[in-house]
């Protein structure tokens, strides 16, 4: 992925970032995004060749209450009734 870095990290400063309007739980730190990774280029280049802590992100929803997993409500978009 290495190659890949730096174009992509140009690619994504010419993007307007903003922070995140619902919460959002980062697969690259396993914690809650902050507004400054969410609008920093680099962290999105970075997270191409950083190892994925999906579980670590899913144990951190799984501990906050009134959090959700995709895929775990009810609405007009799930089977569920």
């Amino acid at each position: 992925m290495e190659p890949a870095v730096s174009p992509f990290e140009r690619a994504v400063s010419r993007v307007r970032l903003s922070a995140p309007t619902i919460p959002i739980v980062s697969g690259r730190t396993g914690r809650p995004l902050t507004d400054a990774e969410a609008t920093d280029p680099h962290w999105w280049a970075a997270q191409l060749r950083d190892t994925v802590r999906f579980a670590d992100a899913v144990q951190h929803v799984l501990a906050e209450p009134r959090q959700q997993l995709p895929g775990s409500w009810s609405g007009p978009h799930s089977s569920q009734p």
